[in-house]
């Protein structure tokens, strides 16, 4: 069984897979996995950053999205029907995949942040939302600490889906490092990929890599000791996950000295495919609540983390 910190999104469609597969010369040469430089070049923007809705009127809020273990910036791309048209939806794309297949994979929460934050200066001033599912709400919470370090201009609201805080998370049985045949048997109990991906010998030489670089990250991964964040949380979760449980969520209040919020929805560790209407209905909500907020700095709505 999954435990907190591992993570099961792990590649969910054949059409991004084979994009892999049609890259193998290139992949093959940067299967390395961590990476300690820091590229703040105005170019990482463009790469770290996938534009999957362009407002049709000027932006007023910016909503970065990260994926979970082995997505790719894409997965939120459905979303783009849904949003308010002043919403600019950006998806975040990991090493490893998408327009950034090139690059070494990256095994460690803390520098995939600071390397997410560096390219965030690059962005344009306006209010933003960090959203993280699973391994991606760990990257977004240690994002929102290292750009609090800086004194960078923070998100109006973090959103955590699909896990628990990470001051209270643990691995009991972590499988990142496990022989081939037992990391698979993972990947197929978490019903997360394709079958016929894990038949396809090729395939996975292309794959497994990243992913286990992914499970890595989130396995592994240790907060720093340091003051808690000033912003306000909002944890989103699965009524039939069984690996993140209700107790794990709510413990994100000790995260923040601001108002913190949990949302329940019908569903497993991936109610996010399962209900998008309902889980960006709530998103919306909150983020205007959050919006409208950052003006006032009182949030309503989050006074309490109370499961709603």
């Amino acid at each position: 069984m999954e435990t907190e910190n591992s993570d099961s999104g792990a590649v969910r469609s054949l059409r991004v897979s084979m994009h892999y597969r049609e890259s193998k010369g290139h992949w093959e040469q940067n299967s390395v996995f961590s990476l300690e430089t820091r590229d703040r070049s105005p170019e990482m923007a463009g790469r770290c950053f996938v534009r999957l809705q362009e407002p049709s009127i000027p932006p007023r809020l910016q909503l970065y999205c990260l994926p979970y273990a082995g997505g790719s910036a894409r997965v939120f791309q459905s979303w783009r029907d849904i949003l308010p048209h002043d919403t600019a939806l950006i998806g975040v794309e990991y090493p490893g995949r998408g327009r950034r297949i090139s690059e070494r994979a990256i095994d460690r929460i803390d520098i995939l942040a600071s390397q997410l934050v560096g390219a965030l200066a690059d962005a344009p001033p306006i209010p933003y939302a960090l959203f993280g599912h699973s391994m991606g709400a760990l990257t977004a919470f240690e994002m929102a600490h290292q750009l609090s370090n800086r004194g960078a201009s923070l998100p109006i609201l973090l959103i955590v889906s699909g896990h628990g805080a990470a001051s209270v998370s643990s691995v009991d049985n972590p499988v990142h490092a496990s022989p081939d045949d037992e990391f698979l048997g993972r990947l197929r109990k978490l019903n997360a990929t394709p079958p016929e991906v894990l038949e396809m010998p090729e395939l996975l030489e292309l794959i497994m890599p990243f992913l286990r670089a992914d499970f890595r990250a989130a396995e592994t991964y240790v907060p720093a000791k340091r003051p808690k964040l000033d912003i306000p949380i909002v944890a989103y979760g699965g009524l039939l996950d069984p690996d993140v449980s209700r107790a794990e969520l709510l413990a994100w209040a000790n995260e923040t000295t601001a108002p913190c919020a949990v949302r329940m929805f019908p569903g497993d560790h991936f109610f996010l495919q399962t209900a998008p209407d309902n889980v960006v209905g709530t998103l919306v909500r909150d983020l205007t609540q959050a919006l409208h907020a950052s003006v006032s700095r009182v949030t309503p709505g989050l006074s309490q983390c109370a499961p709603q």
